[in-house]
């Protein structure tokens, strides 16, 4: 009598336990595809930006030739120095590391902005 009575609360847990054990999977599978796909999204748009940018510099590198000859190669040696400088950002593997290269881009600006 004892045991029978155990067994009817102890399945009645058991089903009670799968109801709540597929709820909390559920939630769980929801977390993992909302994160992959907002994961997702962001490397498609870091793609994007960076294809901008480098047809951008390579726009401005041909656009140089309209320059004098003098000014023309000031100006493809300024792309080149920020080109490595870009390159550097997405190879950097620490924040230290970001820091200088950002210092050394701002140097870089202020050499190449405009001149008084």
């Amino acid at each position: 009598m004892f045991w029978e009575r155990y067994r009817e609360v102890r399945e009645a847990l058991h089903d009670d336990f799968t109801f709540i054990l597929g709820a909390a999977l559920t939630l769980l599978g929801l977390i993992i595809g909302f994160t992959f796909s907002m994961a997702v999204s962001r490397y498609d748009q870091r793609k994007n930006c960076e294809e901008q940018e480098a047809n951008a510099i390579g726009t401005e590198y041909l656009r140089a030739s309209l320059l004098s000859a003098a000014d023309a190669a000031k100006l493809r040696g300024l792309l080149r120095n920020y080109l490595d400088q870009r390159l550097l950002n997405y190879k950097a593997g620490n924040e230290v590391e970001l820091k200088q290269i950002d210092a050394q881009t701002r140097d870089c600006r202020m050499k190449c902005g405009p001149q008084s």
